[in-house]
């Protein structure tokens, strides 16, 4: 999805998390929400995309990465995802870079786990040139990149991912989604 539907903040008890990670947003311009696989990173991004779209002026992009496989094709399928064409006498990664270097945006890569080495340098060229762009990534690790907050999901050691899925789903909509704690400074 290279433009994220609308979609309401309803009463299901996710709220304050949605406005908090906004928040968030708002005043960072990097975040990662991580945590084990089926815990809800890309439903609660989607939803973050939702709550900033109006002041991101429709500049909203969710970029799902599961797919690509080849970390070499990153850069072209998050350009292929916002409609971004290589200009003459760019690449891919420079035309990417002035498609959104005077443009308010908010770009998630959601489920970037496993293109860390090209998605890293991709992001901090990001955000050193294009002083209006905030990324949101979402994934079961941290990317590894230096000063930017970190936001888990709590897993249990003793418990696989699945067994937490069903915890979390037996015990209502009144759990907050991924349970995410701020963890502050450090590696993204």
């Amino acid at each position: 999805i290279a433009r994220p539907p609308m979609e309401p903040t309803g009463p299901d008890g996710r709220n304050t998390e949605i406005l908090d990670l906004a928040g968030q947003a708002r005043t960072r311009r990097r975040l990662t929400l991580t945590g084990p696989g089926g815990v809800g990173k890309t439903r609660l991004a989607q939803r973050v995309a939702s709550e900033l779209r109006d002041e991101m002026q429709g500049e909203v992009f969710i970029v799902e990465l599961a797919a690509v496989h080849d970390p070499a094709s990153a850069v072209a399928a998050i350009a292929t995802a916002l409609d971004v064409q290589q200009r003459q006498y760019l690449s891919v990664e420079e035309s990417l870079v002035a498609y959104l270097l005077a443009r308010p945006a908010l770009l998630i890569l959601d489920n970037c786990e496993h293109l860390r080495g090209s998605v890293a340098p991709l992001v901090e060229r990001l955000l050193g040139q294009c002083p209006d762009v905030t990324v949101v990534c979402t994934r079961r690790e941290v990317l590894g990149l230096p000063h930017g907050p970190v936001r888990r999901g709590e897993d249990t050691p003793m418990q696989s991912a699945a067994a937490e899925v069903r915890q979390r789903r037996e015990t209502g909509p009144g759990r907050p989604l991924l349970g995410l704690r701020p963890l502050g400074r450090g590696t993204v």
